[in-house]
């Protein structure tokens, strides 16, 4: 697994002695779909749910900013399976 940090010029490995922080929806928190790791963050407690709804959250997002772009290639999330 590999990570890019908004400010980071390209990919690189996970650094065990950095913390991370990630955005999700409640579905994935909640360890559905596999994510297991995420559901036991979530039942030690160690998220936050800003109850935002994320489909009104990306709404907002657009009108504020006029527009959106694709992204280029390079900024996908997924890079290789």
């Amino acid at each position: 697994m590999e990570f890019k940090g908004r400010d980071d010029e390209s990919w690189g490995p996970l650094q065990m002695d950095r913390t991370y922080r990630l955005v999700t929806n409640n579905y994935i928190a909640a360890g559905r779909d596999g994510y297991l790791s995420f559901k036991t963050v979530k039942n030690e407690g160690r998220y936050t749910d800003t109850y935002l709804d994320y489909a009104q959250s990306f709404v907002d997002y657009v009108q504020e900013r006029g527009s959106v772009g694709k992204l280029p290639a390079s900024e996908y999330s997924t890079q290789a399976l």
